[in-house]
């Protein structure tokens, strides 16, 4: 193989990089639990997190990647020239450990609910056991988690294309997720003549204004949806450190992400608008088997029995053609899954490990094979694999920290957006950078987005740490049990920030005086 074709064969095409993107950013839970959680009220809330946030930060990423195509540190290699290259490894390594409390999230629950409901058709991972062996359901999970772990760490050791070719079958299964709910609700709405299931009960009878949910009702219950619909958007910045990696990145990184944000945004609506054509929402809630955690599989089965019926199939054919859909459904999860994982496992380690300087990590974290950080790669599972045995023997306090960690990253995991937003103003304003790329031509209009992107972002991040707060207060009822757990919520959310802070200072001060020693 020649020098140019061996490069090639080391670099993403554009179809390959959407569908990472894709896998990493879309949730396809997000558009039932949107619908669960507000019904047809929901849709105005992504759209505004769109408008808001998802398209102008996609376009900020696309412009300042496109500058730094050949820096390998993602958004580490735009935060250094604006501010010191303390704070930026502050962000850099508050966001990369985000990621790493969601891999031991969802490799010791999402992925095996889904697994088993393709299996079985429902969730079955709370009667795990191994004969013999006195272990509860949970430790089972952690223990399988290991084995995942271990196993697309290697997998992803051996290059990209390995990591491109899963990512890629993770994206397909999204897109065929959204392909059959979305293309099955506006069959039904046809077939129906124009009319949905779901309706509101009451005087307010705006089904995209008012949500029939009781809980989200008031101005703080509402904003909290906002919030969560802000962050249905998040992780676009994950592939700025994959730009070098693109085959024509100047044109095709911008254009892939901008088509991502795009297609996400209005696939969450399309979503949500074809779930209520065969779900009627008090349905829904009057399923006590129904849940946050299981509501996409329910939605899915809804379909495919509104579709039996509609055939005209017999109850049983239908209920089995509904059991069918739910399996399909935990097939495409678990897949987009896996997806997101191969994508999670490499893009943002890529970013830490070569973009910072070189002086923070010993110098066998830095070792390349394949072009992959292989030995960085391996810290990272040895990691996640530590956290997950301490949570399979440590019993009931083990439990509570890994809880704790989880809920310390939410914040920490979007609080080094607001860093990205104010750097993209200096960014503009420096015309020392070359801007191959510009969405925005008018530094007026850049400065506008930047602002309203960075008070979006406070805004959110402040209202995810005090909502259960202010929730509390707002209720009296179980006022000093409530407000006394809300407050321990809200000092949660502020600790995962200053804690990851903390590790970050350590590793830079140390990088700083192995410098000094070696010169």
């Amino acid at each position: 193989m020649s020098q140019k074709e061996n490069i090639l064969s080391n670099k993403i095409s554009l179809m390959s990089f959407i569908l990472m993107l894709f896998t990493s950013v879309f949730g396809f839970n997000n558009a039932s639990r949107g619908f669960y959680n507000m019904g047809y009220a929901a849709i105005p809330w992504y759209i505004l997190a769109a408008i808001g946030y998802g398209i102008p930060f996609a376009i900020m990423v696309a412009e300042m990647a496109s500058a730094f195509k050949n820096e390998k540190g993602g958004f580490y290699s735009w935060l250094e020239p604006v501010i010191s290259k303390k704070l930026a490894f502050i962000g850099m390594f508050m966001w990369y450990s985000g990621y790493v409390i969601w891999m031991i999230s969802v490799s010791s629950s999402g992925l095996w609910i889904s697994f088993t409901t393709f299996l079985f058709g429902s969730d079955k991972t709370s009667q795990f056991n191994i004969p013999f062996l006195q272990l509860q359901y949970n430790q089972i999970l952690n223990i399988i988690a290991i084995l995942w772990m271990l196993a697309i760490t290697a997998i992803s050791a051996r290059g990209l294309r390995s990591i491109s070719a899963f990512a890629r079958i993770g994206g397909y299964a999204v897109w065929t997720l959204n392909i059959v709910l979305i293309l099955g609700g506006f069959i039904l709405f046809i077939i129906q003549k124009g009319t949905i299931q779901f309706t509101l009960q009451g005087e307010n009878t705006n089904l995209f204004l008012h949500s029939p949910n009781p809980n989200y009702q008031t101005l703080i219950t509402m904003m909290s949806f906002l919030v969560y619909a802000l962050f249905a958007f998040g992780g676009m910045e994950t592939a700025s450190g994959l730009v070098d990696k693109i085959q024509n990145p100047e044109k095709r990184f911008p254009k892939g992400l901008l088509t991502s944000a795009i297609v996400i945004a209005v696939g969450y609506s399309a979503a949500i608008f074809s779930i209520g054509v065969f779900t009627d929402w008090y349905d829904l809630h009057a399923n006590p088997l129904v849940n946050l955690g299981n509501v996409t599989y329910f939605i899915l089965q809804n379909l495919g029995i509104t579709i039996g019926n509609t055939l005209g199939l017999s109850g049983e054919g239908a209920t089995q053609l509904g059991i069918f859909f739910a399996r399909f459904t935990g097939l495409g999860l678990f897949l987009s899954l896996m997806g997101a994982f191969f994508t999670l496992i490499y893009a943002p380690l890529k970013q830490l490990i070569e973009g910072t300087p070189a002086t923070i990590w010993p110098q066998f974290m830095l070792k390349q094979k394949n072009g992959i950080p292989v030995n960085a790669l391996w810290v990272q599972a040895s990691f996640v694999i530590l956290l997950l045995l301490v949570n399979s023997i440590g019993g009931k306090n083990a439990e509570e920290f890994i809880k704790f960690l989880t809920e310390a990253s939410n914040v920490a995991l979007t609080l080094p957006y607001v860093f990205i937003s104010i750097a993209y103003w200096f960014f503009i304003k420096n015309t020392a950078i070359h801007k191959p790329f510009r969405i925005i031509k008018s530094d007026r209009v850049a400065l506008s987005a930047s602002l309203l992107v960075t008070a979006i972002l406070l805004f959110a991040n402040f209202f995810a740490i005090f909502q259960p707060t202010l929730s509390a207060i707002f209720n009296p009822i179980g006022f000093e049990n409530e407000l006394k757990d809300a407050m321990q919520t809200s000092l949660t959310y502020i600790a995962g920030p200053l804690i990851f802070t903390v590790i970050a200072l350590i590793l830079f001060h140390n990088g700083e005086k192995r410098n000094r020693q070696t010169h």
